[in-house]
C-alpha cells in the first residue's frame, strides 16, 4: 500500500471516529493525493460508504425529530386539557385565586376576540400588501422545457452528480 493510500485511509478512519463529534467539517483535504493513489477505487468506495452512512444518520435524526415534535404536540395538548379542567372547576366554584408556595392560580376575564365571517366584505385598508414572489419552477419550465427566451434569465453551467446505489 502506498504512503498516500495510508494517509487517505487514516483520514477516513479519523472521519469515522469523529462521526458523532464533527458532523459538519471541511473534508477537502481528503482529495489531496486521492487521484494518484493505487487504491483509488477502494478509497472512493470507502468515502461513498461514509457518505451513505451519514445520509442514513441524517434520515434517522429527521425521523426522531418528527417523533419528538409529535410528542411535543401531545404534551402541549395534555397541558392545555389540564389547564382547562382547573379553569372550569375554579369558574364553577367562583374561585378567583388559589395561592400556594410554588404558584398562584388566577382567573381573569379576557377581551372579546374578533371573528372574521366574510373576508371579502372587509375594507382593503385592513389587508397587508404582499410583494410579488417569483415562481422559479415556472421560469425553469418555460426556459428549459418550452425553450422560451426570457430577459433577466440565463442558463447556468450544468453540474455533475454522484449516484450511490446500495446492493
Amino acid at each position: 500500500m502506498t504512503e498516500e493510500a495510508v494517509t487517505i485511509r487514516s483520514k477516513i478512519k479519523q472521519l469515522r471516529d469523529l462521526r458523532y463529534t464533527q458532523e459538519s467539517a471541511d473534508f477537502s483535504d481528503l482529495s489531496d493525493g486521492l487521484n494518484e493513489c493505487d487504491d483509488f477505487k477502494a478509497l472512493c468506495l470507502e468515502l461513498a460508504e461514509e457518505a451513505v452512512e451519514r445520509e442514513h444518520q441524517a434520515k434517522a435524526v429527521e425521523e426522531r425529530i418528527k417523533e419528538l415534535q409529535a410528542r411535543k404536540q401531545r404534551l402541549l395538548h395534555s397541558a392545555e386539557s389540564l389547564r382547562t379542567i382547573v379553569l372550569q372547576c375554579m369558574d364553577i366554584r367562583s374561585e378567583k385565586t388559589i395561592p400556594s408556595p410554588c404558584l398562584t392560580l388566577s382567573v381573569s376575564a379576557k377581551k372579546p376576540d374578533v371573528v372574521i365571517t366574510d373576508e371579502s366584505a372587509i375594507p382593503s385598508r385592513f389587508f397587508i400588501p404582499q410583494p410579488p414572489k417569483l415562481d422559479k419552477k415556472a421560469v425553469r419550465e418555460a426556459v428549459l422545457q418550452d425553450g422560451e427566451v426570457l430577459e433577466g434569465v440565463s442558463l447556468g453551467n450544468g453540474t455533475i452528480s454522484l449516484t450511490i446505489r446500495r446492493k
